[in-house]
């Protein structure tokens, strides 16, 4: 006897009926075609629950093909499985809409060739998805799209992962960090590095990087910056070519013979083992050498400690502006012997330009009112009181005085000197001319005329030679004699 599907208790989408008229079978019987069927027809979308006509699970009915091979097998409805639970066990293969369910699919070498994949479906925020163009994302439906999904690899090689681990960096929603480093894609990107790594240009320990610059940072601190819009580099601690940075200071050496760069001092020092001996630009706060107190906060200059002196070797330019020398200070010149020979200043209370010898005779010195060459008895004085004196003048063996004459007896004036090794003394017109008195050193000579306006008091030499005899009081011609 052979029995339709009908017969045993289905109705023709395969449904089992609730009792089946020609067996008796109920769908509370035990087993074979009468097990409960769960769930419903995706052809449908009906549920039934009923039972067939045969005796066991094991029982084939009439009619069923049993090791025969089918071919071109044409399906009205569908086939499933007899334990077919939807999308929980068991098999389905809807003829109608091209459904097929199983819990398990095995595809070989051929691959899977096809439109979108959708896993475990389309509309959960966190399923999987393959669009028609082998897009691919995760963690998002398929109306949202792949921008808001957790990852995305699209068929044009752009990916993006929200989270997770890549060689041991972890992802975050716009962070990549390791041990130790994160980089951030948020607002300014940046880099930061550190046991903690920083969050900010000046929030944490270790290094920063954004597009402003580079930061080196502790506990908040920036004790290092290269600033990216102009260049500057700052640091508040540190080595330079040997230098030791501060956070105001400049050093060649960390103590004893040094030289300081003091920012907030705004000078250069240079220091020995214990003090600061000499400074160039503001000088507040250092002792002035007269003792009368310190340089305030507005002084600057040059600056040496008392009882050091400044040396300078080579050659020195001034341009513009004045040397001021103030107090008891002075400018000196010194030679080989470190003997003082020009001093511009003071000396004993007086202030000018002071000559010396070597060993420290005064032989010269200009004040404000008076120019004094020489000793208390061979000098030169001019006062503007006095004017011109002279306590006496030693031309020596080779000296002389002239003015107009440019020898003895030679030219029109005077000479006073050695001429032809002798003494000699002339003035008047020289020897071409007819007027003159001369001393050869031998002879005192007067030629020319000789006007006297006064009475020739000839008491006490002899005049007998003279061409006219004088009176007793002297001569008494109104014009000169020639002798």
């Amino acid at each position: 006897m052979s029995l339709n599907y009908e017969q045993i208790g289905y109705d023709k989408n395969l449904n089992r009926n609730s009792t089946d008229s020609t067996t008796g079978i109920g769908s509370s019987d035990g087993g074979g075609l009468g097990m409960t069927d769960y769930g419903t027809n995706p052809a449908t979308g009906s549920s039934s629950d009923s039972s067939s006509g045969v005796n066991s699970s094991f029982d084939l009915p009439d009619g069923a093909i049993v090791g025969d091979s089918l071919e071109d097998l044409w399906i009205a409805s569908f086939i499933k499985s007899k334990n077919y639970k939807p999308k929980t066990q068991g098999f389905l293969l809807d003829g109608i809409a091209g459904y097929i369910e199983c819990m398990k699919l095995y595809v070989g070498t051929g691959g899977i060739i096809g439109g979108s994949l959708s896993i475990p479906d389309e509309t959960s925020d966190n399923s999987f998805h393959v669009d028609v163009n082998g897009n691919t994302w995760w963690g998002a439906n398929v109306a949202d799209g792949y921008l808001s999904a957790d990852a995305y690899i699209l068929n044009t090689g752009v990916g993006m992962l929200r989270a997770g681990t890549v060689g041991g960096w972890t992802l975050g929603t716009n962070t990549l960090s390791g041990t130790g480093v994160t980089i951030s894609s948020a607002g300014d990107a940046y880099l930061a590095i550190g046991t903690t790594p920083p969050t900010g240009v000046s929030t944490g320990t270790g290094i920063f990087i954004n597009k402003t610059g580079l930061f080196g940072l502790s506990a908040n601190t920036q004790n290092f910056k290269i600033d990216a819009t102009n260049g500057y580099i700052t640091a508040i601690a540190g080595t330079v070519g040997g230098w030791t940075l501060s956070s105001n200071l400049l050093k060649s050496a960390s103590s004893g013979a040094r030289i300081e760069l003091n920012q907030d001092s705004n000078r250069i020092s240079v220091f020995d083992a214990v003090n600061e001996k000499v400074v160039m630009g503001y000088l507040n706060g250092l002792p002035k050498n007269d003792g009368t107190g310190n340089w305030g906060a507005g002084n600057y200059g040059f600056w040496a400690r008392s009882g050091d002196k400044l040396s300078i070797d080579g050659d020195g330019e001034y341009t513009s502006g004045d040397w001021i020398i103030q107090n008891d200070a002075a400018y000196l010149v010194k030679d080989a012997s470190d003997n003082t020979i020009i001093r511009l200043g003071t000396d004993t209370g007086e202030k000018g330009l002071f000559i010396y010898n070597t060993s420290g005779a005064q032989l010269a010195k200009y004040i404000s009112d008076e120019i004094y060459i020489g000793d208390t008895v061979d000098f030169l004085q001019y006062t503007t009181t006095n004017g011109l004196q002279v306590g006496k003048i030693d031309v020596g063996s080779t000296g002389r005085i002239l003015g107009g004459q440019t020898d003895f007896n030679t030219g029109t004036g005077f000479y006073v000197g050695v001429s032809g090794g002798e003494y000699k003394f002339s003035i008047g017109e020289g020897s071409s001319g007819n007027n003159y008195l001369t001393w050869d050193g031998d002879y005192l000579r007067i030629k020319g005329n000789l006007d006297l306006t006064s009475i020739f008091n000839n008491i006490s030499y002899t005049v007998a030679n003279l061409p006219i005899p004088p009176t007793s009081e002297g001569f008494n011609s109104p014009t000169a004699y020639e002798y």
